[in-house]
């Protein structure tokens, strides 16, 4: 196994880079400071990074660097932006989060979606056949209704 040596980002203290580039002493920090700006939204949510970053202590540059990278978001916490910001996938001007609820919405979508595509392919491998692929057209109800109707005369049919 190659490890690769890098020096920690924030201390410059040589470390064997395995899954982020801080090293453990500075990351525990970090996780303290991110936990102080999350805990302090969740109590002032009305508040600007400005007035967060003065009661925690922190460099107001810290405090945006978590608004802007979506990992306050992802925690639950809607921060108010001072003045508008852009959506992170379609530019449009939004004052809270990193991106619009559209935006928001179609990901979602998406992701469920895919999350569906991942259990019929699984669930089609433990039967040992082939995911099936969908059409682009959807069936009516008029003709599952005829299929259905079809299949039950088969069967009947078959009894005879």
């Amino acid at each position: 196994m190659n490890v690769t040596m890098i020096a920690c980002q924030k201390c410059g203290v040589i470390m064997a880079r395995l899954t982020r580039d801080l090293c453990e002493k500075c990351f525990r920090e970090e996780e303290k400071t991110f936990n102080s700006v999350r805990d302090f939204f969740n109590q002032n949510p009305e508040t600007s990074s400005l007035e967060a970053s003065q009661a925690i202590g922190i460099d107001v540059k810290r405090v945006e660097q978590y608004i802007e990278s979506g990992r306050l978001e992802h925690f639950g916490v809607k921060v108010i932006h001072q003045c508008q910001t852009q959506c992170q996938t379609c530019s449009k001007m939004i004052k809270t989060g990193v991106i619009c609820d559209e935006c928001s919405k179609v990901i979602q979508k998406q992701v469920s979606a895919l999350k569906k595509d991942i259990e019929d392919a699984e669930e089609a491998k433990k039967r040992g056949g082939h995911p099936t692929h969908k059409k682009d057209s959807k069936e009516s109800k008029s003709d599952k209704a005829k299929r259905k109707k079809g299949n039950a005369f088969h069967r009947l049919a078959d009894k005879d």
